[in-house]
């Protein structure tokens, strides 16, 4: 018998006794999901999330009742029919067609649910796979040890969680420091300069009055792909026009070459969405990609034409967004603003890295905790 300890260990085999075979179908309730959505009746924003097939969850907002009630103290599991993708909602929540929200039954720890199911179906083709799902039966432990694991698995998403917070505060600041320069231009030695007319007010002498496609230069997105093409892993992610950007993965070579130093802007066609990114990355229809133009860098460009134009409803708004005019500097305070807020950057994507790192040694752990191969 082995020793048991307040880390992983394996226990003795009559502990092991306590687990239990059971379908699928005993562990979860299956809830009616009230009004359905789609991508046309999604906003950028707004009170309840809409949960989608991708890889990431949300494809956008509204502002009506929820389809289905959730919290931290009662999650609920959602399960994605074409996709097998699984996701844990903690707040209410709305879902597109074929999104099926699960309740764990009593006796069954929400969050063990949750990492129990994920990848218990393996996506091979865009098609149904409920009626594979509920024939399954998996192996289950009593609900003491249910929530051990759940807690041990959960400590990396706390920590991609939490990094993800940062990466959001590290956005916003680099985004207040813009308007700081650039909208309220306070930027270093304003004081002596003179502010002269011009057609949209009164701005820096120096500065310019310009359109999108004096600052913008839009590049190829390469092979497109879509979800029946996405795979839930590989090596190269694919950009949607969803809230989170994100629907899966190929392992051809990426449709667009992106890192820190040489960033790359995406805007959303019909929903009207801007990251920037710092990845070699493939996308879908109507995500464009474009970077900064004449002289002006693109970390520049990004926080210039970020939300500049907002989802009204779904259609194409390129052809709006062409039609945008800035106050623009010259490009030597561009670049003095870019190198200011690049070590920014770089913390993001460094802490965009960490998660993928924590992501897989969750995923290589889950197997192992869910087969009792590894005992907590």
């Amino acid at each position: 018998m082995t020793t048991k300890t307040k880390t992983t260990c394996v226990r003795d085999k009559a502990s092991a006794k306590a687990w239990r075979t059971m379908p699928v179908t005993d562990l979860f309730d299956k809830l009616p999901v009230g009004k359905r959505y789609d991508q046309r009746t999604v906003f950028p924003y707004g009170k309840v999330p809409v949960i989608d097939q991708g890889k990431s969850g949300v494809i956008g907002y509204h502002n009506e009742e929820p389809g289905i009630r959730a919290s931290e103290e009662k999650p609920i599991v959602t399960f994605a029919n074409h996709t097998c993708q699984v996701t844990l909602q903690k707040r209410n929540f709305s879902v597109i067609q074929n999104v099926f929200p699960l309740k764990a039954k009593e006796g069954v720890d929400p969050w063990f649910l949750y990492y129990r199911i994920r990848d218990a179906i393996k996506f091979q083709e865009y098609k149904g796979h409920w009626p594979d799902f509920v024939m399954l039966q998996f192996l289950v432990p009593p609900h003491n040890e249910q929530k051990r694991i759940a807690e041990v698995l959960s400590a990396f998403d706390e920590k991609i969680e939490n990094n993800n917070r940062i990466i959001k505060a590290l956005d916003e600041t680099a985004q207040a420091i813009f308007k700081e320069w650039f909208v309220k231009f306070r930027f270093p030695g304003y004081e002596k300069v003179e502010f002269v007319d011009s057609e949209l007010s009164k701005i820096p002498k120096g500065w310019e009055a310009k359109g999108v496609l004096d600052v913008v230069e839009r590049i190829s997105v390469g092979k497109k792909f879509e979800n029946k093409t996405a795979l839930p892993n590989g090596k190269v992610p694919i950009l949607d026009q969803g809230q989170s950007g994100f629907i899966g993965y190929h392992n051809e070579e990426p449709g667009v070459m992106a890192s820190t130093d040489k960033p790359v802007i995406v805007f959303t066609n019909h929903t009207c969405y801007y990251r920037l990114v710092t990845y070699p990355f493939s996308a879908i229809q109507n995500v464009l990609p474009y970077v900064g133009a004449n002289g002006f860098p693109t970390f520049f460009v990004y926080y210039l034409t970020k939300d500049k134009i907002k989802m009204q409803e779904y259609k194409g708004h390129w052809p709006e967004f062409e039609q945008q005019e800035f106050v623009v500097p010259p490009p030597i305070l561009a670049e003095e603003y870019t190198n200011f807020i690049k070590p920014m950057v770089q913390e993001i994507a460094e802490a965009e890295n960490e998660n993928k790192k924590l992501a897989a040694m969750r995923d290589l752990l889950l197997p192992r905790l869910m087969s009792g191969e590894i005992r907590v």
